[in-house]
């Protein structure tokens, strides 16, 4: 699976506050969210091998300090495959961290040598393990688009809002 770009505005004006004074902040929107959770996503089919992915659409709310994500992961190579991920997460006690409050993957096949190539690669284990903890996915999935704009990210800081995701970055210049 090739690697998934993120070509959402606030990263280039994040890259470029950091590259000038170190930090960046700002309250996101679902879409920005969305488009961050398909990196994240993108990111535990990467190693995979030969394993041809997209992660076509993405519903994510924002409502009552937790971030509701819904997404389908649509395998097409070496099998047919469906994934399902249905997350929440929220705000942890720990001041600007987040929390994984609930995961579920779903994986449909109609093959039974698919089935087993789905145990196989656990794309299910290595969801639960990559989102146990969120502030890690998060940064790993932002750290990667952020070094392609010469930027090296040294922490990050979430806490939902209402309806926004407040993220807050540190970083400095390659």
């Amino acid at each position: 699976m090739s690697e998934y770009v993120v070509n959402i505005p606030f990263l280039d004006q994040a890259a470029a506050q950091i590259k000038e004074g170190g930090s960046f902040s700002q309250d996101l929107t679902s879409q920005d969210l969305a488009e961050i959770m398909k990196g994240v996503i993108s990111d535990l089919l990467s190693g995979q091998g030969k394993v041809e992915a997209n992660v076509p659409q993405m519903d994510v709310r924002i409502q009552n300090q937790q971030g509701m994500i819904k997404g389908a992961i649509a395998v097409e190579k070496p099998i047919k495959a469906q994934i399902g991920i249905d997350l929440t997460l929220g705000n942890a006690p720990q001041s600007q961290q987040l929390k994984l409050v609930k995961l579920d993957v779903t994986e449909k096949t109609n093959n039974m040598a698919a089935k087993i190539a789905l145990k196989t690669v656990s794309i299910k284990g290595r969801a639960k393990k990559a989102l146990a903890s969120p502030n890690q996915a998060l940064f790993t999935a932002l750290s990667k688009q952020l070094e392609s704009r010469d930027v090296n990210l040294s922490r990050i800081g979430l806490n939902f809002e209402q309806e926004t995701l407040g993220i807050s970055l540190q970083g400095s210049s390659k």
